[in-house]
């Protein structure tokens, strides 16, 4: 019995407590009580697994050589911005959540005559013609903050001096969470003004 005792009790706290519960007669609640422990303990286990599981799948999000999923997403965005680039005519550009412009394709560039290092950030603002910039920000700070798709009829201003009517579509990129990341939009009905 003491062997058992002693097998049982993982400390001398355990065994005090064992020993008092035999003592009282409650065997049954000393069985009931182990049978409890290793349940406890499995799951115990269990979410130290569910944790390494979690860091694995974290691992994947992190840049990995071209094998994580971040890696993956990045090249099907970039195959994606090819397309935009290669067989799209109209221009399109990309920016962040916050409005800033992180990408144009060459048809865009072609327009207004500028540089992507000129339309990077805040840069497309100079494309606006003058007469229209406040209305456009309005409308564009609008769709950003309600997170919604932006639609406007202005006028650009090439480096040049051409100046185009254009109608603007943008739509915003979310994730499944609901976070805004980007807004991707493209220019239709290019029409010169005379």
């Amino acid at each position: 019995m003491l062997s058992w005792f002693m097998e049982k009790a993982g400390d001398f706290a355990d065994l005090i407590a064992l020993g008092t519960l035999v003592s009282g007669g409650g065997v049954w609640v000393i069985r009931m009580l182990l049978a409890g422990r290793k349940q406890v303990k499995s799951l115990f286990d269990r979410v130290d697994n569910l944790a390494g599981t979690v860091e694995k799948i974290a691992d994947q999000f992190k840049t990995n050589g071209g094998h994580s999923l971040y890696d993956r997403i990045e090249a099907i965005r970039a195959y994606q911005w090819n397309f935009a680039e290669t067989l799209v005519d109209r221009p399109v550009w990309e920016t962040d959540e916050n409005g800033s412009c992180v990408k144009a394709n060459s048809a865009y560039l072609k327009l207004t005559e500028r540089t992507m290092a000129e339309l990077t950030g805040s840069g497309w603002e100079n494309v606006l013609h003058p007469d229209d910039r406040v209305k456009v920000f309005e409308e564009w700070s609008d769709a950003i903050h309600r997170k919604r798709a932006y639609e406007g009829t202005f006028r650009l201003r090439s480096k040049s001096g051409k100046i185009y009517m254009v109608r603007a579509f943008a739509s915003p990129i979310e994730t499944s969470g609901g976070r805004l990341v980007a807004y991707v939009g493209r220019y239709d009905d290019v029409q010169p003004v005379p």
